[in-house]
C-alpha cells in the first residue's frame, strides 16, 4: 500500500501497517489532518447514541484546504459564467427563431377610399 489514504485507513481499521512508512507519512501536516478526520469518522459512525458527536466544521482540516477553497470558489464562478453565457445565447437563438416565423413590421399604412361612380 503506497497511497497514504489507504495506510491511514488501514491503520484505523487495525489492519498490519509497517511502522516507518506510517512515521514517514505522518512527517506531512495535512496527512496528521488526515489521521484526524479518519478518526472522527469512525468514532461518529460507531456511535451507538441517538445523537451522533458534533464536530466543527472547521476541524477538517484534510478535507478543506485554503487552495481548495480557491479552487471551489473559481469552479462556481466559472459554473455562473458558463450558464450566464448559455442563457444569452440561448435567448438570442430564441428571439431568432421566433422573430423569423412573424411578417416584418410595416412601415407605413396605406388606407383605401371607396369612391362612388354613379
Amino acid at each position: 500500500m503506497t497511497d497514504t489514504r489507504e495506510l491511514l485507513s488501514a491503520l484505523i481499521d487495525g489492519e498490519a501497517a509497517d511502522a516507518d512508512t506510517v512515521a514517514t507519512i505522518l512527517e506531512v501536516p495535512t496527512n496528521r489532518a488526515l489521521l484526524v478526520d479518519f478518526l472522527r469518522l469512525r468514532v461518529s459512525v460507531q456511535s451507538e447514541g441517538e445523537t451522533a458527536p458534533v464536530w466543527r466544521e472547521d476541524r477538517f482540516a484534510a478535507l478543506d484546504t485554503r487552495a481548495q477553497r480557491w479552487v471551489r470558489t473559481g469552479l462556481r464562478a466559472a459554473a455562473v459564467l458558463a450558464l450566464l453565457t448559455a442563457g444569452a445565447l440561448g435567448g438570442t437563438w430564441v428571439e431568432g427563431f421566433l422573430t423569423r416565423e412573424r411578417p416584418p413590421e410595416p412601415t407605413r399604412v396605406v388606407q383605401l377610399q371607396l369612391v362612388d361612380h354613379r
